[in-house]
């Protein structure tokens, strides 16, 4: 089975948080539990091309 995984990124007009902490790290561990699993992942976070 093929997966997507998105992980937004981080807004520079805020301070760095737990919330953020948890949002990059259950997004990177889910990903690796699916390639663990033999699933075809495909890991991608947001960008900031418009602002």
């Amino acid at each position: 089975m093929r997966w997507i995984v998105a992980s937004a990124w981080p807004y520079i007009n805020a301070v760095p948080h737990l919330g953020t902490l948890i949002q990059v790290l259950s997004s990177d561990v889910y990903a690796r539990y699916r390639r663990k699993k033999g699933d075809d992942v495909v890991f991608v976070s947001g960008s900031d091309e418009h602002g």
